[in-house]
């Protein structure tokens, strides 16, 4: 059969489908890239991935929780048994006394209730914080863990077994303590509290658009199920004739702990003990043959273990979720974060679906944190705890440093991945350009388990003065050439790791093949070749293939 002589161009250029790491990279689609590490795909193409920044040392102790308080915009932190206001912007904390609490309490519940920031352990009377002193609520607010206020009720879940969902009083606009009392005891059939089938991990209320307040029923997540309590009907003497009030609307799929979930748009995305989830997209899937989860494109980084602790936010049109987990001093904390990037269908004009970035490290984290505009992060440091902040796409340069990124393409076939072809040379197009570069490219053979050295350079970043500008023209480097493999390469196809050190965005990647001849087995059972070779058939395609 004749061959193609138009130089087919297999080649990275947009990358708007993310990271894919599930599929074969033979496979996977024209514009996702088979792994991706610190960058992101923002705009379309791949960049270097915003930074974090630390902000400042946080008190040494046991870590407990933290939560940003809205009502009086106050980062709240309890370690020790002891409450901080953390204060970045002076570098120092403000401690609130007049409690007595356990110092080795594994986790502190944190909920903004009003004017009030409650806070339990699950095995103490709870206290509540004003914003200028602690107060004790023993004989108001029951006992617990999760806390969740939504349709303007508290929504607890009772200590112990943890399997009672309680729920309190209407709140009052002006009468002191109304949100956080539990004196209407009446729910389903004469019953004081509702029964989940087995722990509450979370709470959090379903988002809708078409309600005043924009929220709608409560969803509790226990270790095994997620479950819908009907809440959003605020009169409360009609629970009982609710059909449907509480309904599980999940079976066998659970969240994996407190800080598992988060609100996206009209959605809520959450850690489930097998993986991530979208409670939309898994209920409307639930009578197909099989809902797998968001995770089927970096499988490999949602373990099944070490979820309890880890922490889901939305921020800045992204999911981040910690993972990778490992046991420190008892607790789990995250060696980095699964990144999914919604900027593609927040646009008036054309749409694409969320795409992964793929995974970011480089810290490593107790817990995520959504701070008003800004997303803070408790990073385990070299001397304690650190409170660090991610900044905004290109709004702050430096934070952290020898930061290595890197993308790993498709498999490039030149159109036939049946071929056999020699690795001739190939391009890597930068631009916008904020620092030194050190460049570092590699490829796999197809049939490799590992990456092989190519090239190496660096690339020298100046502007005007040598004094950082907040607004640089973007450097472009329209080709960087790659040369000919120093013992050259033959294989069916390729892939190409792309590895950086310092910020820029990485506009194509390709590289340029010779097709080479191939003997080809006759059609029998038989492969073993005859004395006489050239009786086979063979190809002799010798044209130069950029892909």
């Amino acid at each position: 059969m004749a061959r193609n002589t138009q130089n087919p161009r297999d080649q990275l250029v947009i990358a708007t489908g993310g990271h894919n790491s599930g599929d074969d990279p033979l496979l996977i689609g024209e514009n996702q890239y088979a792994n991706g590490k610190n960058v992101t795909v923002r705009g379309g193409r791949v960049n270097s991935r915003p930074r974090f920044v630390k902000r400042m040392d946080l008190p040494a102790g046991n870590y407990q929780g933290a939560k940003y308080f809205k009502t009086q915009d106050k980062l709240m932190l309890m370690s020790d048994g002891r409450l901080h206001e953390v204060r970045p912007q002076y570098g120092d904390t403000v401690e609130f006394t007049g409690f007595d609490w356990d110092s080795q309490a594994r986790r502190v519940w944190f909920e903004d209730i009003a004017d009030d920031l409650v806070m339990q352990n699950g095995y103490q009377y709870p206290l509540a914080f004003d914003g200028q002193q602690v107060r004790s609520l023993q004989g108001v607010t029951p006992i617990g863990t999760c806390m969740r206020f939504a349709n303007n009720r508290l929504h607890l879940a009772s200590s112990g077994g943890r399997k009672d969902l309680r729920i309190g009083d209407i709140y009052q606009p002006g009468v002191k303590d109304s949100a956080l009392k539990f004196t209407e005891s009446t729910y389903l059939f004469g019953g004081g509290s509702l029964t989940m089938p087995d722990p509450i991990t979370s709470l959090m209320e379903m988002p809708v658009m078409d309600t005043a307040s924009g929220q709608g029923s409560m969803i509790v997540g226990t270790k095994r199920n997620t479950i819908s309590v009907r809440t959003e009907i605020t009169q409360r003497d009609l629970w009982p004739s609710v059909t449907g009030f509480q309904n599980t609307v999940l079976p066998g799929i659970g969240f994996s702990g407190p800080l598992a979930v988060c609100h996206v748009n009209n959605d809520l995305y959450f850690r489930s003990p097998s993986g991530f989830r979208s409670l939309r997209l898994a209920v409307g899937e639930l009578d197909s043959p099989g809902y797998g989860g968001l995770h089927q494109e970096i499988p490999e980084r949602f373990y099944q273990w070490g979820t309890w602790d880890a922490s889901t936010v939305y921020f800045n049109d992204r999911v981040l979720t910690t993972v990778n987990p490992k046991i420190l001093n008892g607790r789990y904390v995250y060696d980095g974060l699964v990144v999914i990037n919604f900027e593609s269908i927040n646009r008036l004009g054309q749409k694409s679906p969320p795409a992964f970035d793929g995974y970011w490290d480089g810290l490593v984290f107790r817990e995520l944190i959504s701070a008003g505009e800004k997303l803070s992060a408790i990073v385990v440091g070299t001397t304690g705890d650190e409170l660090w902040e991610l900044m905004k796409d290109g709004s702050e340069f430096g934070g952290e440093s020898n930061l290595w990124q890197y993308i790993d393409t498709k498999v490039f076939h030149g159109g036939d991945s049946a071929s056999l072809k020699n690795l001739l040379r190939g391009d890597v197009f930068l631009s916008n350009i904020r620092s030194n570069i050190e460049l570092e490219v590699s490829y796999k053979k197809d049939s490799d388990n590992g990456f092989i050295p190519w090239h190496t350079g660096v690339i020298t970043y100046t502007d005007a003065g040598g004094v950082y500008d907040p607004n640089p023209i973007k450097s472009v480097i329209s080709r960087h050439t790659l040369p000919t493999p120093p013992n050259g390469s033959t294989s069916y196809g390729f892939q190409v790791r792309v590895a950086w050190k310092g910020q820029c965005q990485v506009d194509q990647v390709r590289i340029e093949t010779e097709h080479i001849s191939e003997s080809m087995y006759m059609d029998n059972e038989s492969s073993t070749l005859g004395e006489d070779e050239t009786s086979y058939n063979t190809r002799q395609i010798h044209e130069p293939t950029i892909i």
